[in-house]
């Protein structure tokens, strides 16, 4: 599994599944297959984003925001504003691609972006590097998801998320 997919996964443990869970009004297992089908997405609307210099200095800065002052220091509302404006269709593209209803992702996308940037952060500087470097860091995390979720039905991504509750 591709390294920066796999710190994405390690970050959504049982706490982050219950709350999303709770948010959503489902099980937590249910959290966890809305988790597994949003991910392949959203790592590629990222990979999108990060792929024009100023996206890629965006996701940068939350990056660096998040890594000096935690989830609370960075806008993620904007940064999801700016994929989202960024991403064909906006959110209702990201919900057909990904077959997550509009209304759940409203609820995923602020919980699981500061953990993909927390797992950029792990990455070191190539992780949040130059455009290119950080659109194919994203892109190719994005393609082991969607890969995961493929092979294994969606299985191969919620099996890997099952054991954090």
């Amino acid at each position: 599994m591709n390294a920066l997919l796999q710190d994405v996964l390690d970050l959504i443990d049982g706490p982050l599944v219950q709350q999303l869970a709770g948010r959503l009004g489902v099980s937590p297992a249910q959290a966890q297959a809305n988790i597994a089908q949003a991910l392949p997405g959203l790592l590629h609307a990222l990979g999108q984003h990060a792929g024009t210099p100023a996206g890629a200095e965006a996701i940068r800065t939350a990056v660096q925001q998040l890594t000096a002052g935690g989830s609370g220091a960075i806008n993620v509302d904007g940064l999801i504003g700016q994929i989202m404006a960024s991403h064909p269709g906006g959110a209702a593209g990201l919900a057909d691609a990904t077959g997550v209803p509009q209304s759940d992702l409203a609820h995923l996308l602020p919980v699981l972006a500061p953990s993909i940037l927390a797992a950029l952060s792990r990455q070191g500087p190539q992780g949040a590097g130059a455009a290119p470097d950080l659109a194919q860091a994203l892109g190719t995390a994005a393609q082991h998801a969607q890969g995961a979720a493929s092979a294994g039905g969606i299985g191969g991504l919620f099996g890997a998320l099952l054991g954090r509750l």
